[in-house]
């Protein structure tokens, strides 16, 4: 891509698992980067050393709500979004395309893979999800975000949207959805998860 990872000053880790942190160890140690991550995600990789080796960057920035990183005329918003794990992080910035202003929302961790058996550990587990997905949701639309990335692109199709800028030409962005889908997402993240809990809510009730 023609970048040098030199320039790198800062890597934000989404969330804590193997296949978002991976890289940032190497990149702190050889080009110096400063790594941002959430709170409890720091605790983690620091309680469970066998699980992160190799991956393991030293504790630099801890994120909090609302933090700003600014680089030039590029500022990136960073949320807590708490869920997929306990430190996930989300952001919300502004990208540029053909020199128009284009608002973005990232989701850090759209699923929700914790445990929710047994219900007495669900249920609190997917308020805290709800919650999170309530907040970015709210960021997203502060920002008039019409852009969504996801964690993995299987959420958000961006492998489908990359095949689609070859044939372009003078259409649309084809990350472009627009405020309404965007926000739709959200909800149906906020949906699943409510759904979870009125069906361990129902096995309470029944002494299951």
């Amino acid at each position: 891509m023609g970048l040098d990872p030199k320039d790198i000053k800062y890597v934000v880790i989404s969330h804590a698992h193997g296949d978002h942190i991976g890289g940032a160890e190497i990149l702190q140690a050889k080009y110096n980067a400063q790594v941002v991550m959430g709170g409890p995600d720091w605790d983690t990789v620091q309680s469970y050393p066998n699980r992160f080796k190799s991956m393991a960057p030293k504790k630099n920035i801890t994120a909090t709500d609302g933090m700003k990183l600014t680089l030039g005329d590029t500022t990136l918003n960073i949320w807590l979004t708490p869920g997929h794990t306990p430190g996930t992080l989300s952001y919300t910035f502004t990208a540029y395309d053909r020199g128009q202003p284009v608002h973005v929302v990232y989701s850090g961790g759209t699923s929700y893979n914790f445990p929710t058996v047994p219900a007495e550990i669900g249920i609190p587990q997917l308020d805290v999800y709800m919650a999170s997905q309530k907040h970015i949701a709210e960021q997203a639309a502060a920002t008039n975000a019409t852009v969504l990335l996801s964690n993995h692109s299987s959420y958000d199709h961006a492998n489908y949207f990359n095949r689609m800028f070859a044939g372009r030409g003078d259409g649309p962005h084809p990350y472009e959805l627009g405020t309404d889908v965007v926000q739709r997402y959200f909800q149906v993240m906020q949906s699943c998860a409510a759904a979870q809990k009125i069906l361990l809510e129902k096995e309470v009730a029944e002494g299951k």
